[in-house]
């Protein structure tokens, strides 16, 4: 039982590692991978959520010219950052695919985003599919093989959570414009930069209310593709070594403002720890 339980509350980090990736640029990603050493959960069954295809978005070049091309200055860069987490301040949904590595351990997670406080998202583990709700401040993990979800607290505290996806602007650093590249068809600018992980992580604990991890190591490289029509961010990827291990956490954003089909709510069939049938 202790291990099970372990495996929710990891499950149920890994959709709050996404939010707290979204407000300031994947302070944490420890959590995305706890889910792969849980291995006490039942063996993976057929199961009736509907499957993690996480897919890293195309990015192509395109032959465009003005201000996007060519390595300028950090000015210019950093301003990109700030004009993204501005146009998305406003954001009310949108959809998350995400792919992470870390000490040669891949997880893959998908699934969709209201704000201010409502997360569905189904990851992909060794066990099977995992389903993870996060609404306010109960989270609802349903493992695999299973039709019924364990309710945990989300570790939110009663706040809610920054979840600009641009909001990592704040800590950006050393910026630089790549040029204009198409990430799915779309027309973007492609910013390179780096920023402090430990100040990352110091931003993200402010919004989930989660103390901040101490060790994680110094700079980590960034790559941010924003929308040239709308200053959307499309796509999010850093890389960097924490905790001794080598990172990578890739973000990509579609269907902003759309209607989440089906609503985030929370669900019917909740038990506790033990199995016994929760009334909500």
């Amino acid at each position: 039982m202790h291990g099970l339980k372990k495996f929710a509350a990891s499950a149920a980090l890994v959709a709050l590692s996404a939010v707290g990736l979204a407000a300031c640029g994947g302070a944490s990603p420890t959590p995305t991978t706890a889910l792969p050493t849980a291995t006490t959960a039942p063996p993976p069954t057929a199961t009736t959520a509907a499957p993690a295809t996480a897919t890293t978005a195309a990015v192509t070049e395109a032959p465009t010219t003005g201000t996007g091309s060519g390595g300028t200055g950090s000015a210019e860069a950093l301003g990109i950052l700030r004009e993204s987490a501005a146009a998305m301040k406003d954001i009310k949904s949108y959809h998350i695919v995400l792919e992470s590595s870390q000490a040669g351990v891949s997880t893959a997670a998908e699934g969709d985003i209201e704000v201010p406080d409502k997360t569905r998202l189904v990851v992909d583990t060794p066990q099977g599919e995992t389903e993870v709700l996060i609404i306010g401040e109960k989270a609802y993990t349903r493992l695999p093989g299973t039709d019924s979800y364990i309710e945990t607290d989300s570790g939110m505290m009663g706040g809610q959570p920054d979840t600009n996806p641009a909001g990592f602007a704040q800590v950006a650093q050393d910026a630089e414009v790549i040029g204009d590249e198409q990430v799915d068809g779309v027309n973007t600018t492609h910013v390179k930069f780096t920023f402090d992980l430990q100040a990352a992580a110091a931003a993200s604990s402010e919004t989930t209310g989660q103390p901040t991890p101490e060790g994680l190591g110094d700079l980590a490289e960034a790559d941010a593709w924003i929308e040239r029509d709308t200053g959307f961010m499309r796509k999010f990827s850093y890389t960097a070594e924490i905790q001794g291990n080598e990172t990578s956490t890739t973000m990509t954003l579609s269907k902003f403002n759309e209607p989440v089909d089906p609503p985030i709510e929370p669900p019917s069939n909740i038990t506790d720890l033990f199995g016994t049938p929760i009334v909500p």
